[in-house]
Formats: structure tokens, sequence, C-alpha cells
């Protein structure tokens, strides 16, 4: 009796586990009808057929070549590969082992020249089926391209797509990259600035701490400038997709989506970036200027700059001493060590009091339970969509097993796929916004932690981490805090102090 084998595939989630059961129904039928004596069956589920790396494929092929079976039956010549290399080159492995292939659900013999003239066009056009769909996928990519459209994948953090697939700013996120780009064109390294957002409670778009590689590639990105960039890098037979070669067909347009900093902004950062010398310790020389990027001229609106002067007293002794100035106006300067002091003190006996704690808890536990509500039912939501598109994509790939090819059924397939796609990834996000109720023991170590703050950079943190502007006026200063976002934003009188100190001007 002549033992056989059957190998049965399916290439991704978008088409029904129940197309195994019937692949392997019509090549067991097959088997019985020729009196074969099936030995193993061979499933490889969601892998494509473009290439041979595929697991139960491969232990085949290594199966073959230690004999115990003489026949491989498949139902198609699709299930065996989508590429003619590939299909030729382990066809004569399994000759060469003394195995032949068989297809249960096309009949052609072969061992004869009309049956191998039939194979030679089934698998070239198993093979055209592949790279055309590919074809009319990049196609409609660069047309998306062009209509500056989302492409698919994870926007941009501080990016979200919205109905018309277009780009629209997340304001959340986009206070993270602004506050990002403002430190690093003012002189932050990436440690100071991750160490600073992570202590916000900031996130990447997954969820997880900004790291430098975050840092450097979001710093690095038009898009936050306007720019939409499509076609960044290209992979070769002989290179990886990230080793950053320009593709010819790049598509790079100016005002393509809306910009979350400006040109300005985003080149000053991109010089410091391409500078190649840095003197060892120069950022130990600079004064520490706690209010960076939070600090604003109340009298012409734009942001005030830190500055250091250093007097030499007559004993010989050198003193420097910290600033805040309106480089746009002749607003006075003011006292930045002081005002410093002013604005710690204040985060501390308005937030950081112990006697808060209770009140804390309850109302950021109030929050993250109207959050989580939201949540569960876009999730639900999100989830029906995905099943009902994929049941949708299995009765349209059943068509394409049972019917000639069609380009509608193709366009049908790769939308729904794009949606599946798409609500995958907004299930992702959902899930990284999904949070625990905290306790109050949790709140009372968080106050107490902060209150144990004693050197510069704890200090900066706490300040970026509670404080949303600092306004300066002629006679007085408006603080203006928040809570971090990841626990609870909110903006009550209790929040938002006035300081009115004429020793805080020079």
């Amino acid at each position: 009796m002549i033992n056989a084998v059957i190998y049965a595939r399916y290439s991704s989630d978008n088409q029904r586990e129940e197309s195994i059961d019937a692949q392997l129904r019509i090549c067991r039928k097959h088997c019985e009808e020729r009196g074969y004596n099936i030995v193993h069956e061979y499933i490889d589920e969601a892998f494509t057929a473009t290439n041979d790396r595929r697991p139960d494929y491969q232990q085949m092929i290594k199966d073959a070549k230690k004999g115990g079976f003489q026949v491989v039956v498949f139902h198609k010549v699709n299930r065996n590969a989508r590429n003619e290399y590939d299909y030729y080159f382990h066809k004569m492995q399994l000759n060469r082992a003394g195995v032949a292939i068989e297809y249960a659900g096309q009949a052609f013999d072969a061992q004869t020249p009309e049956g191998q003239l039939m194979e030679n066009q089934l698998v070239g056009m198993a093979a055209y089926f592949s790279r055309n769909l590919s074809k009319e996928v990049k196609k409609g990519l660069k047309e998306n391209a062009l209509k500056c459209i989302h492409n698919g994948g994870i926007p941009p953090l501080g990016y979200d797509v919205g109905p018309d697939k277009k780009y629209v700013i997340n304001e959340a996120e986009a206070r993270t990259v602004r506050l990002i780009f403002d430190m690093y064109v003012n002189g932050k390294s990436y440690t100071e600035i991750s160490q600073e957002c992570n202590r916000r409670g900031y996130r990447t778009k997954a969820g997880t701490e900004l790291r430098k590689t975050s840092l450097y590639d979001i710093i690095g990105n038009r898009k936050y400038a306007g720019f939409y960039v499509y076609g960044k890098t290209k992979s070769t037979p002989n290179m990886p997709r990230n080793s950053h070669l320009e593709d010819k067909d790049m598509y790079v347009i100016e005002n393509g989506l809306p910009p979350i900093i400006s040109i300005e902004t985003w080149q000053k950062a991109c010089e410091r970036r391409s500078e190649k010398k840095r003197k060892r310790g120069s950022y130990r020389a600079k004064a520490n200027y706690l209010l960076a990027g939070l600090i604003k001229c109340g009298e012409c609106g734009n942001k005030m700059q830190g500055s250091t002067y250093t007097n030499v007293l007559k004993n010989g002794e050198t003193v420097r001493r910290c600033y805040y100035r309106c480089v746009h106006c002749k607003a006075k300067s003011i006292n930045g060590i002081y005002l410093e002091k002013q604005v710690i003190d204040i985060i501390r006996q308005n937030i950081l009091n112990p006697k808060n704690a209770i009140t804390l808890t309850e109302s950021i536990n109030k929050q993250l339970k109207e959050t989580s509500t939201d949540v569960k039912a876009e999730s639900a939501s999100l989830q029906a969509k995905i099943t009902s598109l994929e049941q949708a994509n299995d009765k349209l790939m059943h068509l394409l097993e049972t019917t000639d090819i069609s380009e509608l059924l193709i366009a049908r397939i790769k939308k729904n796929s794009e949606n599946i796609t798409s609500a995958r990834e907004r299930l992702q996000e959902l899930n990284a916004q999904c949070q625990e109720e905290i306790s109050v023991e949790r709140i009372k170590f968080l106050i107490s932690a902060w209150n144990n703050v004693n050197d510069d950079d704890g200090f900066r943190s706490m300040i970026n981490t509670f404080v949303r502007s600092v306004i300066v006026y002629g006679d007085h200063i408006d603080i203006d805090m928040f809570l971090p976002v990841n626990l609870n934003e909110y903006t009550s009188d209790e929040l938002k102090k006035t300081i009115e100190k004429e020793d805080l001007y020079d």
C-alpha cells in the first residue's frame, strides 16, 4: 500500500480555520479513492506561501528525505507555493526522495507532458496572483499618499486618524510632543527629557515609557512640522528594511497634515541634533532652569528664557544669579531661584498635602471608573466590528477558492483587512488606557515620595508634573496647576494660585 501525507495551509487571520477542514476533507477523499494510507497531516495556519518559511512545510520536506511516504497531497497548487523558485526547488527535493506530488482539487497528472504544462500554468498563476495583489496594494498606498491619507499602522504620538483617514491632532498626546521639542531646543538631553516625561506619566502610543530611542524618532519626524511623508525607507535583497535608504518614490508633501510644532522649532531641533562636537560637561556648566518651557510673559504671551549673570564681589568671590526674562518685550526680569521656590512650595501646600489623600483618591477613582466604562463600551463595539469583518472575509475567500479570480473580491478583502487592522490597533490603545483603581495608601506613598524630593532633577520633574503654566504679569504671577493625566486632570480654583511678591522682580 502507498503511504501518503497531506499538507494544508491558510495564509492569514483573515481566512477562516474552517478552510483547513475543507482542504483536509477533499484531500482525504482523494487518498481514499486511490487506496492511499495516510500516515500524517501537516498543517500551517496563518503562513503565506510567497516563501517557504513555514514550520510544517519544512518538517514535511525533512520527513520526506527520511522515507516513510511516497506521495504528498495538496488541495491546490496555491496551497503548496506562490513562488516559482520555491515550488520547483522543493518539488525537486521531494522527487529525489522518491515522493510524488498530487493535487486533490485540480485534476492533472504532473507525470505527463500535458500535466506538467498545466502545472506550469497554475504555478505561474499562483505567483502572479500574489504579486499582482501586492502591486495593487502598493498602488493604492501611493494614491493615498498623494491625498495625504493615513496608510495603515499606528499613527505617530500626537496624532489620531479621523473618519476620513486624515491625520488629526490628539491634543493630550500633542502636549507631550510639544514639551519634548521645547525641552530639546532649550538644551536638555534625551535622558533629562525621558525622565521628566516618564515621571509626569507621559507614555508612547503603545502605553510604554518614553525612552531615548523614542525621543530620537520623535525629534526627527517631519510630520510634527506638517510634512506628510511616505516611502521613507526601502528594502533590498541584501539589506534590512531599517537600513534607512531613501526610496526614489518617496513622497514628502508640505502642509499635508496639521502641524503640532512650527517648522522653525523642528529645524532648530534638527540643527542641534546634527551637531557633532559637544564639550564635555557642558550641561553641568549651565544653570538648571526648573520652569523652562512653562513660564510665559503675560505682557506679550511669548515664553520667557532663563539667563545667568555672574557678579564678582570685592573679595573676589564669584556669585551667579539666575533670572527669567522676556526677549520679545521690555517686561521686567524676575528672580528665578525665588520664583522656583515659591512654585514648589505652592505645589506641596495645595497638591502634595497629606490631608488631601482621601479627596484625591476619590476624585482619581471616579475619573478612572468613567474612563473604564467608556473604554469597555468602545472595545465591545470594536470587537463586534472585527468579528463581522472577519466573517465577511471568510465568505469572500471561499468565493475565491471556488470561482474565477475577481478584482472586485480582492478589493473587498483588502478593504476589510485594512478595517480589521485599524480596529485591532484601536483595541490595543484602549487596553493601554485601562487602569485599576488606586488606593489611599498608594496616594499617601506618592505624596510622601514627592515631598522627599530635594534635588534639581526631582524639583524639575515635580514642576513639570503638576504645573500647566506660569504666567508673569506686571504686578503678579499666575500659576496654573493640574494633576498627572494618568491619575486625574482637573482645573478647580484651588489649583490656580497667584503670587503678588514685589521682591520677585529685579
